[in-house]
Formats: structure tokens, C-alpha cells, sequence
């Protein structure tokens, strides 16, 4: 199971960053962002627990978050980066399971 600290906050906190430079220098800073932004897709898509996944394979591909309603399906590959491009894992779960939207 992956597992996720929903508050970055407390997050930051356990982890001794007291500071944004902290955070930014520190080796969690994407798994950090990661789950901010996991939280800000589920609030703002108003999406049930029940609805949240996390998908991978035994080959590695993976997405952060699969929002499954009914039968629409939305997959969410997060990355921190300045230069957005479609991953490996994300072209995986696009020929695997039918999304309706990827991201």
C-alpha cells in the first residue's frame, strides 16, 4: 500500500523542515508535493475516498491517483517539475485500462 500524509503541514513538521529552504533541499520534497497536490485534485473534484486509487503494475508503472465514478476514469501522474511531459507510466496506464482523461 502506498500511504499519504494529507496535511503537508504535519508532514513538514515530522520531518524537521521548518523552512521553505529546508524543503526544497530535503529528498521528500516530491513525495511533499505529491500528496498536496493528490489533496487538491480530491477537493476540488469533490471526489469520495472510496473513489481514490493508487494503480501500478509489477513493472513499475504507476499512477498517483486513478479517480474512478461510475465508469469514468481520470488519471493523475504528478511530477514536480518546470517541464511536463507524458511518463512512461502514464502512456502504461493509458494503453491498460481505459481512462477517459489522463493528466
Amino acid at each position: 500500500p502506498k500511504l499519504y500524509i494529507a496535511d503537508s503541514g504535519i508532514l513538514h513538521t515530522l520531518l524537521g523542515l521548518p523552512t521553505k529552504a529546508d524543503l526544497d533541499s530535503h529528498p521528500k520534497l516530491g513525495s511533499s508535493w505529491e500528496g498536496f497536490i493528490i489533496q487538491e485534485i480530491v477537493s476540488r473534484l469533490g471526489a469520495a475516498p472510496e473513489e481514490c486509487y493508487f494503480w501500478a503494475t509489477y513493472t513499475g508503472a504507476e499512477l498517483d491517483l486513478l479517480v474512478v465514478r461510475g465508469r469514468r476514469r481520470l488519471g493523475f501522474e504528478i511530477k514536480r517539475t518546470v517541464t511536463p511531459k507524458v511518463t512512461a507510466s502514464l502512456r502504461s496506464a493509458i494503453e491498460s485500462i481505459p481512462l477517459d482523461r489522463a493528466f
